[in-house]
């Protein structure tokens, strides 16, 4: 019966009706009860029954026994809000995502691209050290102490990225450990 019953169409059976989990008859929303303690029993919202197997199959718990209070279409408006609400969160989420990627990107490209400056100019001095054949020994003292001055400004930029990444990486940590 309840497999015959799953296969007609819903449009059968209008909103206002409710089938009984006991007698699987149609009942009218005034003349419908949830029994909590079975709904319970079974892992279930709602154990939703008609009035006369109410009384058949529910005595011995009949305070349990409850008429239904359905929802109303402002409970539905509501729900639907929270729904607008939540579909909200998803569109703050990819505005978000966006927003940190792009400035992210943005603010690694002008920190590479300064440390690109630094090293260029490093190797440059550094080929000017090698390719020249007639220097002076003060001289090349003098470059070779910029070049190593620029490689220790580097390797400090590289590391303070390393605290950044981080540091960035903990403040994504805690966000997660919000939820």
């Amino acid at each position: 019966m309840e497999l015959i019953l799953r296969l007609l169409p819903m449009d059968l059976f209008p909103s206002s009706r409710i089938l009984c989990v006991h007698c699987h008859k149609a009942t009218e929303e005034p003349d419908t009860f949830n029994c909590e303690f079975c709904a319970e029993e079974e892992q279930k919202y709602e154990f939703l029954i008609c009035s006369t197997c109410s009384r058949i199959h529910h005595a011995f718990h009949m305070s349990c026994v409850k008429p239904t209070a359905f929802a109303d279409e402002k409970s539905r408006t509501r729900v639907s809000h929270l729904l607008n609400d939540l579909d909200g969160l998803t569109r703050l989420r990819d505005a978000v995502s966006i927003q940190l990627r792009e400035r992210v990107t943005q603010e690694l490209d002008r920190f590479f691209h300064a440390l690109e400056v630094d090293s260029e100019g490093a190797k440059v001095r550094a080929r000017k050290l090698i390719d020249t054949t007639t220097i002076t020994e003060d001289h090349m003292g003098r470059i070779s102490k910029k070049v190593a001055e620029d490689a220790k400004n580097i390797d400090k930029k590289m590391q303070q990225l390393e605290a950044w990444k981080k540091k960035f990486f903990q403040s994504l940590a805690e966000l997660n450990s919000i939820s």
